[in-house]
């Protein structure tokens, strides 16, 4: 007789050991990965303003290659890539929500952690083995914008300390007007011996051109606000970086850090045809005391009268409510009295280090000069009697 439970039984585990044959045929794609965590934040850190417009655009793509991580964020107008080795084999990637993974991986403890990047689940797990954070709903990497090639150019090699320099002087003169998008940004241009920043709001303008030897490759561009605000991040290592620029857009290259930013067809000022320092009077003051003048005038009014007469200056902050006078000595031949906006000069004054300032001044209604070393300063008067 045959014992037909024993058939039963014989046939589950049959079933069951098929089963797992089968999946055992079929290994999840699902690859740990060893990295720093101040590392991944320090990435996440240096990509840009996500765009609103599509889910996608809050993603950074995390792909797992040959026991490198290559991470990468784009917003269509700035894109960067990063490759960091890894502990860990695998192929495989996800765009992962950007947000999500920053706070995710913030709250773990160890400085050592995990990152799974399962693409059949469309997840992401970090963990540092007390604390797993599992991101879900991420996108496939076919989702991802098409970030632009590396740009097949002649190239300019500079330190990394002396283009940090140049954009700290003249950022603060960029403009935030976005009905001119030309002023919004910094002017570099690589000129047949000189490399100079220019930022310009239009009443007030900055430079910094450092004379340098650079290649017979002449090329300018705006580096737009975004850009500037991205570069000073991934500028704070590496020794030299590597510029290359088309048509369309311009490439910063730093160690393991490539960022691309999209170039608009903007035209900047042909600023050096309007302003001079030539013929120009000149008054020497004490820098500190200057400064010092200003910071007292701004509690006032941010504009004020200066008064220039037999090397005494006499700077006036008048509202409904209280005149301040205040009276400084200086050298130098100018009589005059023009109206000039104290915060946006203060700015300004901020790039000398000299104990001494030097103004500079053509005639009434021409913008004031500021000049010491390779930086210089032009500041429009406030016609304050009209």
């Amino acid at each position: 007789m045959i014992d037909i439970s024993k058939i039963n039984s014989l046939s589950v585990r049959s079933e069951t050991t098929e089963l797992k044959s089968k999946k055992q045929k079929t290994p999840r794609r699902e690859k740990t990965m060893l990295i720093a965590k101040k590392k991944l934040l320090e990435m996440i850190e240096l990509t840009g303003k996500d765009s609103g417009t599509l889910p996608i655009l809050g993603t950074v793509l995390l792909k797992q290659k040959n026991g490198n991580l290559h991470f990468q964020w784009s917003n269509l107008s700035e894109t960067i890539e990063i490759k960091e080795p890894i502990k860990g084999n695998g192929n495989c990637v996800l765009a992962v929500p950007k947000k999500m993974l920053k706070e995710s991986v913030q709250m773990l403890k160890e400085d050592e952690i995990n990152v799974d990047i399962d693409v059949d689940t469309g997840q992401v797990k970090v963990s540092d083995g007390k604390i797993e954070s599992t991101i879900k709903n991420c996108f496939p990497a076919e989702e991802f914008p098409v970030l632009p090639k590396r740009i097949e150019a002649e190239e300019e090699e500079i330190k990394t300390s002396v283009f940090l320099e140049g954009l700290k002087k003249v950022l603060f003169a960029q403009s935030t007007d976005e009905n001119r998008p030309n002023l919004c940004g910094v002017h570099i241009e690589f000129l047949e011996r000189d490399l100079s920043f220019t930022a310009t709001t239009g009443a007030q303008l900055a430079n910094w051109t450092l004379p340098i030897r650079l290649s017979e490759h002449r090329f300018q561009f705006i580096l737009p606000t975004k850009g500037v605000r991205m570069l000073l991040k991934s500028l704070a290592g590496g020794d030299y970086i590597k510029i290359r620029k088309n048509k369309e857009y311009v490439q910063f290259e730093l160690d393991n850090v490539l960022e691309t930013f999209h170039l608009e067809d903007l035209k900047f000022p042909e600023w050096r045809e309007l302003v001079s320092m030539d013929d120009s009077r000149e008054v020497v003051l004490n820098r500190k005391e200057f400064v010092s003048t200003l910071r007292t005038t701004l509690k006032i009014e941010p504009v004020a009268r200066f008064v220039f007469d037999n090397e005494e200056l006499t700077v006036i902050a008048d509202n409904l409510d209280r005149r301040i006078e205040q009276k400084i000595s200086y050298s130098g031949d100018m009589n005059i009295s023009i109206g000039l906006n104290c915060k946006v000069l203060n700015d300004g004054i901020k790039q000398i280090k000299d104990s001494e300032l030097r103004i500079g001044l053509r005639k009434k209604g021409d913008a004031i000069t500021i000049k010491e070393g390779n930086y210089q300063y032009f500041l429009m008067p406030v016609d304050l009697d009209r």
